[in-house]
């Protein structure tokens, strides 16, 4: 039988009581329970943590506690008790025994700790196998026996023991799927992509964002026909190249109605249609990834679809995967789409990995439970890894970080874990990983999962070596586990030159690889070449090095892996002293560090839904069951109830919304729950069920007939398959890298005095675009994708200057209008911008001389809009737009604001609804805008605007001008800047006459949705995260915001002595900055703006303004864009404290006009 872990509370007594510092058992006892919870905030984990002020505040608590009941000596002062805890707080648990293992593409390492003091038992690394099981096997087998021979013998007796009763938990790390997607494996299957949305998303298909040679890999091949389509009532693909099946359905935003009609019968006939294409083309297992547009509010209609599918697959005794795009992200549909197409695409393969797990523990005798390692660090069963296997992809790394800052205990360094395939560097700050932002990139696809802000590229120990014409490439393929094989590197007999023969030949390999049968002799390279092939190394690894270095401070690179062995360490240390690094570590046992990460992980579990806008007891009452039910499922996956915290609750108001609607988002954490680890594989499964019981049992027949199909020969999975597509080195970075490709930059056409833009330019304008939407406008990445779409189907996307238009010609502002959150989630169809565009000019009959497209603002994804609609159209943009901004009327306009016409408006959605306002009662706006909103509001919050055509003289006068040029050149000095790590403020200082106002870190969010916009405020507690720098220290400041941001502050912070309420109160005399001037807030280290939405606790913020537009420089534009025109008078609750001092101030140097990039390009960079 299994020992219990914990110690029982008279145990505990009997330990704490000892040395006379606890006297009353029964009050010890009393406050056993409180002692575990406070305990808990400090355990092994926090050496990623600020521990030292965590412990402190702990043990002051506990110190209180105990004092108040009597329960310690009454002489015991705090310090002592101090120093009687740091010492007894390993007391709560038994000696216990954890295996920690990562399964890499080459080796597997394990390592046995001694718990809970955290101690390294025993260590080491073995071939990984290409059934997976024998490595496993191979590997505890060693690290046991060395453990019984070297170290432990007297603690431990036999080798039988140490198994049943001392091992408490099997904790892994694998980068076998991330591998798999990095080296586009053979392990990656077809996947056939089901959207539930009717027409709604068609511009923006699946696979669209994917790099070519991995979607070739993963797309499958049936499509139905365009007879097909009409006869199943399905919408019909928009490109020929897309094969997703667009079933009818899909949802509103809050869930509450659908899109178009679910239909089930059409769903029964897909799915025979899919039976007949699957014994046709005698493919082995049929995977399915499902999205449905607000799934992740309203998972009804994917449900549906498992059920039926599952009922016919299996009564047709099909092999088959569904993944369901709700369970594998939240709001954003084409990234919880990609992560739900590649988990389908390894779902199979997830499968088969996991059994040869079962099978090796099996046969050692294990009936521990094991768990995976997971993308932010915490643990998930077998079961669930099973299912969800890109939950994975991202452990590898978290596991590296984490074990080496278990090693060097430095509080800021830069980690490069390089294994036999992949080198994935990261970085610490403050003992935290730096997370990503709104979405990561594994293998060039963007998923909106939350990991650490990890590089990775194809550099590892097995990392093959190419000459070509005197030039070097590195990777991506590996040899990987077969190094040591004949079928590997030169220096064990292999055909294949690698980064581990080049080490070895130049001398400079860590000796303690311990290398079998190694010749060096049998390396064909020459010198020469493995001095260009380690030079080579060396800039990989710089390149990755300054991709994840945030700011230019001196910090170590610590390098763990077992593929450390390839770099030579003085030669890297002088290659990386221009960038920032101070030393270059290799610590102890670096070669494992991934495993020690593995071995001290916690469970975690989110759950998030979107709720409306009604009373706070509602509101209360969903965020608390939200809350319980995070933690129930965080228990049955096997957390500690009591141990269970919430570490992340977030509300985010959906603006523009007319309802209020809010998203909930809660994470919660737990120690894992030793006492359930004693369960047995078949108890496990009772224990565990991960899939909240969506998978019907329909569904579960398939894990069943799955699982018989498989023979050991299935087990025997290459983990690294040696048959990989030869991919380009940039489908390892990120799909949207701004730096690459500069010479694409394209030269205008002078003689037609048009600038044809490249996919480069529309990357420069879509980040300039977002600086100057201020917070507002929305992220242009989703136009980003059509635009590039369009070039790649052969259009053209051309600019012209304002001085450029005939007097005769005119223009359609056009603009995207709605809810940011709701955009990204619908997507579109085109159908919206183009039937906004036809009823502007169906209003006049085609009669007025309509030329050209402009953007009605240029903050956000309106910089891209006009650019889709000319490239559809074949006809120009004009460099302009009528804000300079973004701003969230169109009165708010400088036309309008100037009385010029801007009716007739329309307003259209994706379903061909079009609405025209020709005119309005005494041309009042708010009615416009109220009318507008309502009827955005049932239909999903989505839509185009197009105004009234506009003359070359009203956007001289009235227009701003050259305003996509400024986005281009804004986002050019961004990337050069985060590129070369310049101050990319000074840049804007001397380019834009842009002013800093604030950095620091948020420490307060309040936002509610008020008449559909996003009011509210962040609080910023200022830090210039530099110690010689005091500018903004100890300060605060406040961030008024509607929808952008508006107003900026400097507060008090002020406590209630009643109430304890703390308030910040606007400092006495001016504002820092307010509206009309742009305020953008952006990421310290990166330079990317954060939307309003996005602003949340805890991240640390630059605020810089730059000047408004002149149109916006005088009396009648301010009452309407000023502070005034917001109404900040205390209408809203959290408002009233407000102080604001309403005169517009002009920012030095003003608004900077420059001449159009077609008068004089730029090609500079």
């Amino acid at each position: 039988m299994c020992k219990e872990f914990y110690k029982t509370k008279d145990e505990l007594f009997e330990s704490w009581s000892k040395d006379g510092i606890v006297l009353n058992k029964d009050d010890f006892l009393n406050h056993y329970q409180d002692l575990l919870h406070k305990i808990n905030v400090i355990d092994q984990n926090t050496f990623l943590q600020d521990a030292d002020n965590d412990q402190r505040k702990v043990q002051s608590e506990i110190f209180e506690s105990f004092s108040k009941s009597n329960s310690l000596k009454n002489s015991l002062t705090k310090d002592e008790f101090f120093e009687f805890y740091k010492e007894k707080l390993k007391d709560l648990l038994k000696i216990h025994y954890v295996i920690g293992i990562d399964v890499g593409g080459t080796n597997t390492d394990l390592v046995i700790l001694k718990m809970p003091e955290v101690k390294i038992m025993s260590k080491c690394k073995v071939p990984t196998t290409a059934d997976i099981k024998s490595g496993l096997k191979n590997g505890i087998i060693t690290a046991l026996k060395k453990d019984v021979q070297e170290k432990t013998q007297k603690e431990f007796g036999k080798f039988k023991e140490i198994q049943i009763e001392m091992i408490s938990s099997i904790l892994i790390g694998t980068t076998a799927f991330v591998n798999s997607v990095i080296q586009r494996s053979e392990n990656l299957k077809k996947v056939q992509v089901i959207r539930i949305s009717g027409p709604s998303t068609t511009s923006l298909y699946p696979f669209i964002d994917f790099p070519n040679d991995l979607r070739e890999r993963i797309e499958g091949d049936f499509q139905f026909t365009k007879e097909e389509c009409k006869n199943l009532k399905l919408t019909e693909p928009s490109n020929k190249n897309d094969k997703c099946i667009y079933l009818s359905g899909g949802f509103n935003h809050n869930g509450s109605f659908e899109s178009t009609k679910f239909d089930v019968d059409q769903v029964k006939k897909v799915m025979f249609e899919l039976v007949k294409h699957y014994r046709n083309n005698k493919i082995s297992v049929l995977n399915i990834a499902v999205t449905g547009v607000f799934a992740s509010v309203n998972k009804e209609q994917e449900l549906k679809v498992q059920r039926i599918a599952s009922k016919i697959f299996n009564k047709e005794k099909i092999r088959f995967t569904i993944s369901l795009s709700h369970k594998l992200g939240g709001l954003g549909l084409i990234e919880r789409e990609n992560a739900t197409i590649v988990n389908a695409s390894l779902r199979e393969y997830a499968f088969k990995t996991v059994k040869s797990f079962t099978k090796a523990f099996k046969e050692l005798g294990f009936k521990n439970k094991f768990y995976f390692t997971t993308n932010d660090g915490t643990l998930a069963s077998s079961d669930y890894i099973e299912k969800f296997p890109v939950f994975t992809f991202s452990s590898g790394p978290i596991n590296s970080l984490r074990g080496a800052g278990f090693l060097v205990r430095e509080k800021n360094y830069i980690v490069a874990d390089i294994g036999g395939t992949t080198c994935d560097v990261g970085e610490i700050k403050n003992y935290c990983p730096t997370e990503s932002k709104a979405f990561i990139s594994i293998g060039g696809i963007r998923l909106n999962a939350k990991m650490i802000n990890v590089k990775s590229i194809g550099l590892g120990g097995g990392s093959k070596i190419k000459f070509d014409n005197r030039f070097c490439k590195i990777g991506p393929e590996s040899v990987g586990y077969k190094l040591t094989t004949e079928d590997g590197g030169q220096a064990f007999g292999g055909m294949y030159l690698t980064t581990t023969d080049v080490a070895l030949k130049l001398g400079y390999c860590i000796t303690n690889c311990n290398f079998n049968y190694m010749k060096v002799d049998s390396i064909r390279a020459s010198e020469e070449e493995c001095i260009q092939a380690k030079n080579e190394i060396l800039v990989l690894i710089k390149k990755c090095v300054e991709s994840v270095k945030t700011n230019s401070a001196n910090v170590p690179l610590v390098l763990v892996g077992g593929g450390s062995c390839i770099v030579p360490i003085k030669e890297l240390k002088k290659k990386l002293k221009d960038v920032g690094i101070s030393e270059v570590y290799l610590p102890h046992d670096f070669d494992v560090a991934n495993a020690i990460g593995a071995a001290i992980t916690k469970i975690s579990e989110k759950n998030s839904t979107i709720v409306d806008g009604g009373s706070i007891k509602i509101k209360s009452h969903i965020k608390k069951k939200l809350i319980f039910d995070a933690i129930e499922k965080a228990v049955k996956r096997g957390a500690i109830k009591e141990f269970t915290t919430v570490t992340e609750l977030t509300e985010s108001p959906m603006a523009y919304t007319n309802d209020g609607s809010l998203e909930l988002f809660v994470k919660v954490v737990g120690s894992l729950n030793l006492r359930l680890l004693k369960n047995n594989r078949e108890n496990q499964k009772k224990i565990n069920n991960l899939e909240e019981n969506s998978m019907q049992s329909e569904n579960r027949c398939f894990e069943e007939s799955f699982d018989s199909y498989l023979t050991d020969e299935d087990i025997v999975e290459n983990t690294n398959n040696a048959s990989v597509i030869n991919i380009e080195a940039e489908h390892i970075e990120n799909t949207v890298d701004f730096l690459k490709n500069t010479e694409m930059i394209a030269v205008p056409d002078l003689k037609r005095n048009e600038w044809n833009l490249s996919l480069q330019d529309i990357k420069f304008i879509a980040l300039g675009g977002s600086i100057l939407g201020s917070g507002g406008g929305g992220s242009p990445y989703m136009f980003f994708l059509i635009c590039k779409d369009l070039l790649e189907q052969g259009k053209k996307i051309r600019v012209i200057s304002p001085s450029d238009m005939e007097e005769e010609d005119l223009a359609v502002p056009v603009a995207f209008f709605g809810a940011p959150n709701c955009i990204f989630e619908k997507l579109c169809n085109l159908k919206e911008i183009v039937n906004s565009f036809e009823a502007i000019k169906g209003y006049y009959n085609n009669d007025k001389n309509i030329k050209y497209v402009v953007s009605a603002e240029v903050g956000g994804l309106n910089s891209l809009v006009p650019l889709a609609l000319a490239a559809i159209y074949g006809i120009p943009v004009v460099d302009a737009d009528l804000m300079g901004r973004a701003f969230p009327k169109v009165s708010m306009t400088i036309l309008a604001i100037n009385n010029q016409q801007v009716l007739p408006i329309s307003l259209a959605d994706d379903h061909d609804n079009v609405f025209v306002v020709p005119k309005i009662h005494e041309n009042d706006q708010e009615v416009l805008e109220t009318h507008f909103r309502n009827i955005c509001g049932l239909i999903s919050n989505t839509a185009s605007i197009a105004l009234s055509p506009i003359s070359k003289d009203q956007i001289q006068n009235f227009g701003v001008k050259y305003s996509l040029s400024k986005c281009w050149r804004i986002g050019r000095s961004i990337l050069s800047a985060r590129k070369n790590r310049e101050d990319f403020m000074k840049v804007l200082e001397n380019e834009e006459n842009a002013s800093l106002l604030i950095k620091g870190k948020i420490i307060e969010c309040r936002r509610v949705i008020e008449n559909a916009y996003n009011i509210g405020f962040v609080i910023i507690q200022g830090d210039s995260f530099d110690e010689n720098d005091k500018t903004f220290y100890n300060k605060f400041y406040r961030i008024c915001i509607q929808n952008e941001n508006l107003l900026a502050q400097e507060v008090d912070k002020v406590i209630n002595n009643e109430t304890k309420i703390v308030q910040f109160v606007p400092k006495f005399g001016e504002n820092l900055c307010c509206t009309p001037n742009l305020i953008s807030i952006v990421d310290v280290d990166t330079f990317d703006a954060i939307l309003c939405e996005d602003l949340k606790f805890g991240i640390k913020v630059l605020v810089f303004s730059m000047p408004s537009p002149t149109g916006y420089d005088n009396e009648k534009a301010l009452k309407v864009v000023g502070p005034q025109g917001f109404k900040y008078q205390g209408k809203n609750e959290n408002l009233k404290n407000w102080s604001l001092n309403q005169e517009y101030k002009k920012m030095k140097g003003g608004y900077v006009v420059r001449e159009s990039l077609i008068a004089k390009y730029e090609t500079n960079f």
